[in-house]
């Protein structure tokens, strides 16, 4: 017989959620489930220099720049939310998982801001297990003090959300591809227009860095001032992009970073 969850979260009315890492990838999913939960939820701002410095001032010198980053995040919500949402992602499944520091993320966090914020996660062991991600989420519906039936609908509609955004984006970068396509055909055709394809650019790197204005943004913006036209490897459709990657290697971890390598692979002509 299953036990009943206790809402000991049933108190948390406003949730923070830190603008880095994993929100680029999850983000809509993430807000969604909250609001629909009726909840109100809080984003933290833009990366900014005063958010990398009070990150690397709360952090151990050996977690990476991204790590850093988002604890500088969590640093920027405290006094603006009830708790702060650290999900744990974890890295069972080798070329399913992630990153060992979204695993640890969670204990990194409560342990460094124990007398600062709240701070309510969930685990999701393994990405491919639609059923174990659904009811993650329901139970933190549940400790959050909504039914499980509500908590249900909030986590389905969310998941519907995310996955609208990541279809839009991968239509979006194939609809530029197919004009670039299509250029390259006019070009070719008539020698005479002594014409060029501009200059196209992949740029290949996690969401969290990529799409993050302080991390990336310059560079981005110098490639676009250039004229180039800009793709996106973590834009490419997250399912082709790793089923792709099984051709260049069956051993390699990590599921973003097999996306990444499998968009090379399906672009790079």
């Amino acid at each position: 017989m299953k036990t009943s969850v206790f809402a000991d979260l049933a108190d948390v009315h406003v949730i923070g959620i830190p603008h880095a890492l994993l929100q680029y990838r999850y983000g809509v999913l993430w807000q969604t489930f909250f609001e629909k939960l009726g909840k109100e939820v809080v984003l933290s701002d833009q990366t900014d220099k005063a958010i990398v410095d009070a990150g690397i001032a709360r952090s151990v010198d050996e977690t990476c720049l991204a790590s850093k980053i988002f604890m500088g995040h969590v640093v920027s919500l405290i006094g603006r939310c009830d708790a702060v949402f650290v999900p744990c992602y974890a890295s069972c499944d080798m070329h399913r998982g992630f990153c060992t520091k979204f695993q640890s993320m969670t204990d990194l966090v409560r342990n460094t801001f124990r007398a600062e914020t709240r701070v309510i996660s969930l685990l999701v062991e393994n990405i491919s297990d639609a059923k174990a991600m659904q009811a993650a989420f329901v139970e933190l519906g549940q400790r959050l003090g909504v039914t499980r039936k509500d908590a249900k609908a909030a986590y389905k509609e969310a998941l519907r959300a995310q996955k609208e955004v990541d279809e839009q984006r991968a239509r979006n970068q194939e609809e530029i591809l197919k004009l670039m396509e299509e250029f390259r055909r006019v070009v070719e055709s008539d020698p005479s227009k002594n014409e060029q394809a501009p200059l196209s650019i992949l740029v290949v790197a996690h969401p969290y860095i990529v799409f993050d204005q302080y991390m990336a943004g310059d560079i981005i913006r110098s490639l676009k001032q250039l004229d180039c036209t800009v793709l996106f490897a973590c834009d490419t459709d997250h399912a082709k992009a790793y089923k792709a990657s099984l051709d260049f290697s069956s051993t390699m971890p990590w599921v973003i970073s097999r996306e990444l390598i499998g968009s090379i692979l399906m672009l790079k002509d």
